[in-house]
Order: C-alpha cells, then structure tokens, then sequence
C-alpha cells in the first residue's frame, strides 16, 4: 500500500515542528540551569563575603553585661555578651589598696577588688602616649599603636577605672566647646545636664574614644539612679 505524498510531507513537517519546538524548550531548560547555577554561586559568594565580612567586623561589648554580668537581652542581644563581666576582681582595681596598701583592710585573697596595678594601664600612657613615672609607675605601659586598637573590654576597663577623672575631663570638654554653661561641682548629681550636653555634639566621631566611653557610663548611671 502506497503512501498519500500529502500525508507524509505534513506527518514531517509536523515532526520537524515538533523537534524544533522539543529543542527550543531544551534550550530553555539549559539556560534556567545555568541562570541557578550562577545565582547559587553568587549567593555562595554574598554568604562567604558577608561571613567573611561578619567575622572582621568587631561586635561591641554589651556594657550593661559588662558592668552587671547580667542582660535582660540575653542570648538576643545584638551585643556581644563574650566578656568577663566588671564585677571579676581582674577588672576592678581597689581603689584604697591603690591609694596605701595599708588602707585596705582585706588581704588580696579576701577583697573583691583587685590588688595588682600591673593588671591595669596607666592613664597618662593611655591618655597622651607617655608617662613621666614610667620606670617608677606601678601599672601597665603599652605602646602608642596598641593603644589605638583596644577593644571594647580593655576600653570599658580602663573608663571604669578611670570613672572620676574621665567625667570631670568631659565635662571640662563640654564647658570647653560651649556645649555646657552651668557650673558642676559633682558630676554624680548633674548627671542629667551632662547627657544633654553631651548630645548637643554634632559630630560624636570627633571626640576621644574615651569621652565617648566614659559618657556611656555616665548615661547608664542616670537610667539606672531614674529607676530607682
């Protein structure tokens, strides 16, 4: 039995449309795999430069974890909450000890605070880079360099440490740029005036680190006395 001519040259013109409409979608398929394989590998890279970026960038100390060893936050807070909380004794230096040995009436052992200087930087080098007691001077002395990448903890440490003299320094900073007209005699009663002094600063980023970690202090002992 013969073929019709007409109905085998339609069956293959339907059969070439047909492979054509077959290789078009292959096509198509081919180019969505390897539109995802490039999206995947671009979001392999965003996660690996976003880790690599998270992993350089300091995470700032939580300084109410810091100074209380505790946080209402707790594991979510966006803080870092990876310190030795101010209330070990190798981060609070005893203030009479300092002052004569004599004066404190606990041993090292039995005091809460700390009795070794040596553990704690000296505010001149911190301050202006030099001390003029420094082969007498009973803390420690870094080098300038290291002093411009202390961490938060060692910051927070040294501000604490240094609580009294920092505040009265601000407060001479805030007279000082007209930031400040009343007189303070005590800064722990006009803590208030000092913090709105304080944010009348246009550019915090011009100020001493220091000034700024001493205001934080201060800040959190004016909530903390408003709450009491």
């Amino acid at each position: 039995m013969k073929m019709d001519p007409a109905k085998t040259k339609k069956k293959r013109k339907r059969s070439k449309e047909a492979a054509e409409r077959h290789r078009l979608k292959y096509l198509e398929i081919l180019k969505r795999r390897a539109k995802g394989r490039q999206e995947s590998k671009t979001d392999s890279r965003n996660d690996a430069t976003n880790s690599h970026n998270s992993a350089l960038k300091p995470v700032k100390i939580c300084r109410y974890y810091y100074r209380n060893g505790s946080c209402v936050h707790g594991e979510s807070c966006s803080f870092s909450h990876t310190c030795i909380p101010l209330k070990s004794k190798d981060l609070k230096l005893c203030q009479f000890y300092i002052k004569m040995p004599s004066e404190c009436k606990y041993t090292a052992a039995e005091c809460k605070y700390s009795h070794e200087p040596r553990l704690f930087l000296c505010r001149s080098n911190v301050l202006h880079g030099i001390c003029p007691n420094e082969g007498k001077c009973q803390f420690n002395h870094i080098p300038e360099d290291n002093i411009k990448v202390l961490d938060d903890t060692e910051k927070l440490k040294f501000c604490y440490n240094n609580k009294s003299f920092l505040a009265n320094l601000l407060v001479k900073y805030l007279k000082d740029h007209s930031l400040l007209n009343t007189e303070i005699s005590n800064y722990k009663t006009e803590l208030d005036l000092i913090c709105k002094a304080y944010d009348k600063i246009k550019d915090h980023g011009s100020i001493p680190w220091y000034l700024e970690y001493i205001f934080m202090i201060l800040e959190k002992d004016l909530i903390t006395s408003a709450n009491t």
